[in-house]
């Protein structure tokens, strides 16, 4: 009898557990990479899982050089349809493949190939349903013994010397760094980072320590991520006192200088103020001037004016933990670790037929496809693999379509295709820079009306269609291009015009966003009036800087400016500080900043995050980079 009934109940326990099987299998998402491709009823979301699709397969057929690439950009291409209750499983399969091709290996075959699922994987959003799967894949290389790993597996095309195994833990670390990591990851993270101290770990895992600490201010109850948090931030003090007497290096610079706003504003917060105040106020008595700085152009100056605005905060605490974003342009060259493990991890020489194999992919989707977030896909596409001797003809072609009967196209895909051609860096330079004049002129007569046409039927909020957004995209692209002014004489008379522009209305120097996005074309062009070029002009400098400190006056004597001081003036201050001196107005110069640091400026509203403005402070602070800066020689 007591046999009969563990019979039936084992019987039970396994019809149960069929049936719960069934319903899992009947609720589980459909697949994405594999079987029949998705389909949702969704015009715009459809055509990406198509597009999807034919990549992947390209992908899977082409050289490792090419085929990289292409799995690295492939999570870009998934569609959103979270808000549908059978979305398809793009991310998942993803992070699936990539984990059977790299462990199933043994050893782990080091090449292009493992670094592009690396990518891929760390370039995906960590949406609920891929979060944990992707934490464990990334995580698992970053713990990897390197032993496991062979030495670099070179693919045609590609030449050495070979890169180092280390490469795979600090992408798979900057992958999973990058979207929500999730809590158990980051408390095994934050043990190994105490234990087995790792300059490009902590790097790379800055941000996520601040998020933490920010969240162990607050959280109730406590996680044990909190207590790690706070300890690796109550190490930093003596480790940056370390760094600065060692040697002279560009990381243990860059990771100093990383650490100095946060101490300025978390050091109150978790009782370390005194300690935070004789760390910053030795760097500004010494001026910067320590062993670690020796041999860095810049970084001195760098350093000091970082300490005086880290302590800035830490004498004016606020309940947010916001950190300061408006800051001095950098004297010093910026080091980033990270270009290492984002480049080709061998110098690559992709072959020319399968360059032309791809170029030939690449225009046959540009006839079969209709919507502009798919087409713009295509056309970065073609800007990478455009061989140089073709780019001029491509530059041609993808700016045919930009003027639509003498005015500027106004339309998503006329955005992508601006910025793809002024991204062609084997284009005639003259032929980019004057698109990029051509969108800066256009006033609203010369720019067609919006055309809706490849924008997404399906999309719940509809597009920005302001026609100012034409002079703030090529304001964009000349912020990632400012060496341009150096080299057109057309684009820097329009920058000088710019710089010394007067608002109609109130009469003073303009300001806002446009102002903004143009300010490394005002900086680079300040530079080159002060270099002694031959078609320099020292009127010019002085002209633009007189405009800027006749701005900075007014706002001084207008109580409700000073109320709503903002980050444009914030920036004219310290170019002041930054080219004053170069232009023969030190003396100019230096009554503003006297006058402004005896002002009394209201406090930042509690909810400007990220923006610690304060008139005396940041005048303060330019007249320090005034002193940093050498008279040009008579």
């Amino acid at each position: 009898m007591l046999r009969f009934r563990a019979v039936r109940l084992f019987s039970s326990l396994l019809a149960v557990l069929a049936t719960c099987t069934a319903l899992l299998g009947c609720c589980r998402p459909p697949p994405c990479l594999s079987g029949a491709c998705p389909q949702v009823g969704l015009e715009t979301p459809d055509e990406m899982f198509r597009l999807v699709r034919r990549e992947l397969e390209r992908s899977e057929d082409a050289t490792p050089l090419v085929g990289g690439h292409i799995l690295e950009q492939l999570p870009w291409l998934f569609p959103d349809v979270s808000h549908l209750p059978d979305a398809p499983r793009c991310r998942l399969d993803l992070v699936d493949a990539a984990s059977a091709a790299t462990f199933d290996e043994k050893p782990i075959t080091f090449s292009r190939m493992l670094m592009a699922r690396i990518r891929a994987v760390g370039n995906m959003y960590s949406t609920r349903d891929v979060s944990d799967a992707k934490a464990v894949y990334l995580r698992r290389l970053v713990e990897l013994d390197e032993s496991r790993l062979t030495d670099y597996q070179f693919s045609p095309g590609e030449t050495g010397p070979a890169p180092p195994k280390s490469l795979v833990r600090y992408a798979a670390l900057s992958g999973l760094e990058r979207f929500n990591m999730p809590l158990h990851e980051t408390e095994g993270l934050f043990r190994r980072l105490q234990t087995s101290p790792d300059d490009r770990a902590a790097w790379i895992l800055h941000e996520t320590v601040l998020s933490f600490l920010e969240l162990a201010l607050h959280r109730t109850p406590k996680h044990s991520t909190d207590e790690l948090a706070k300890g690796l931030f109550f190490s930093w003090l003596p480790d940056m006192q370390r760094r600065l007497n060692g040697p002279s290096d560009p990381l243990s610079l860059e990771i100093v200088l990383q650490r100095m706003l946060p101490l300025g504003v978390f050091s109150t917060k978790v009782g370390v103020t005194d300690e935070a105040r004789k760390l910053l106020e030795s760097m500004i008595a010494a001026r910067g001037d320590f062993p670690l700085t020796r041999g860095i152009p810049g970084a001195a100056r760098d350093l000091t004016a970082t300490a005086w605005m880290a302590l800035f905060d830490l004498d004016n605490p606020r309940s947010n933990t916001s950190i300061r974003t408006i800051l001095p342009s950098p004297a010093r060259k910026v080091f980033r670790p990270d270009e290492v493990w984002q480049a080709d991890p061998a110098p690559a020489h992709p072959a020319a037929e399968a360059v032309a194999a791809r170029m030939r992919d690449l225009e046959g989707e540009l006839l079969e496809l209709k919507f502009a977030y798919g087409r713009c896909h295509v056309l970065r596409e073609q800007v990478f693999w455009v061989p140089p001797g073709d780019a001029d003809r491509l530059f041609e072609r993808m700016v045919a379509p930009l003027s639509l009967g003498g005015k500027v196209a106004f339309s998503s895909e006329a955005f992508c295709r601006m910025h793809a051609a002024t991204s062609l860096r084997a284009a005639p330079d003259s032929k980019r820079v004057g698109l990029v004049l051509r969108w800066l002129r256009a006033e609203p007569a010369d720019i067609a009306e919006w055309d809706p046409t490849g924008n997404s039927t399906d999309a719940m909020v509809g597009p920005d269609t302001n026609k100012k957004q034409i002079k703030e995209r090529a304001a964009s692209v000349l912020a990632e291009n400012p060496q341009w002014v150096e080299r057109h004489a057309e684009l820097r008379a329009w920058v000088a015009e710019q710089a010394q522009k007067r608002n109609p209305t109130t009469g003073r120097a303009e300001h806002g966003p446009l102002w903004e996005e143009l300010h490394p074309a005002y900086e680079r062009l300040l530079a080159f009036h002060a270099s002694g070029h031959p078609e320099a002009s020292v009127e010019i400098g002085r002209a633009i800087l007189r405009v800027w400190i006749e701005s900075a006056r007014a706002t001084l004597g207008d109580e409700i400016g000073l109320g709503s001081y903002d980050s444009a003036l914030a920036l004219k201050l310290f170019a002041l500080g930054d080219f004053a001196v170069r232009f023969g107005l030190r003396d100019e110069a230096q009554a503003l900043f006297d006058d402004m640091a005896k002002r009394v400026v209201p406090s930042p509203r509690e909810g400007s995050l990220g923006l610690h403005l304060s008139l005396a402070h940041d005048a303060t602070v330019a007249s320090l980079l005034m002193s940093f800066t050498v008279a040009p020689s008579k």
